[in-house]
């Protein structure tokens, strides 16, 4: 079924906000594009997030989901479905992935791995996902599929289908590297 994620513009507006270190696996599953997560609402121009996945979380995945960002207003491209970040230092937010899962009018980057420095995002796999980022807003699209930024390790995309103005982004927006993509 359809689960209506309700926005209120607040600064950076997160629905899911994972943040920590665990010893199990937390998936996130679904039955296709059936299972969809409609974002909804005026953000005003402010950032959101369906999913942020971050501060040295592991094993964290989704799969068979469909996040469909069609009922915003004022998006920007700031606006990612599903974000693996780390801010923390010497750790990593690793050994996440996001398999089988459908992407529709996310305006930013669909799925957006950030890391900074010391703190590293790695170990993340993006396998046969649909990212159709055409269409948003009444005809914006969506910045990118897949966005890998600053200290990202070990990040495999493989076998998706892109339909967004880049499919996959790489770029260091500081002096922190990237290794092993």
């Amino acid at each position: 079924g359809t689960y209506v994620l309700n926005f209120v513009a607040a600064g950076v507006v997160k629905v899911f906000d994972l943040d920590g270190e665990g010893d199990g696996l937390l998936l996130f599953m679904g039955e296709g594009r059936s299972s969809r997560l409609l974002a909804s609402g005026d953000i005003a121009g402010n950032d959101f997030r369906i999913f942020e996945v971050r501060e040295a979380c592991k094993y964290v995945g989704f799969k068979n989901l469909c996040f469909d960002g069609s009922g915003l207003t004022n998006p920007t491209e700031q606006d990612h479905a599903v974000q693996f970040s780390n801010t923390v230092a010497d750790t990593e937010t690793s050994r996440c992935f996001v398999i089988d899962c459908y992407f529709n009018f996310i305006r930013g980057d669909q799925i957006r791995i950030l890391g900074n420095g010391t703190p590293r995002a790695r170990n993340v796999l993006v396998k046969r996902c649909v990212f159709d980022g055409y269409k948003n807003g009444g005809g914006l699209d969506a910045r990118s599929g897949v966005s890998i930024q600053r200290a990202s390790d070990d990040i495999i995309v493989d076998a998706n289908y892109f339909d967004t103005s880049s499919a996959i982004d790489f770029f260091s927006s500081s002096s922190r590297s990237m290794r092993s993509m």
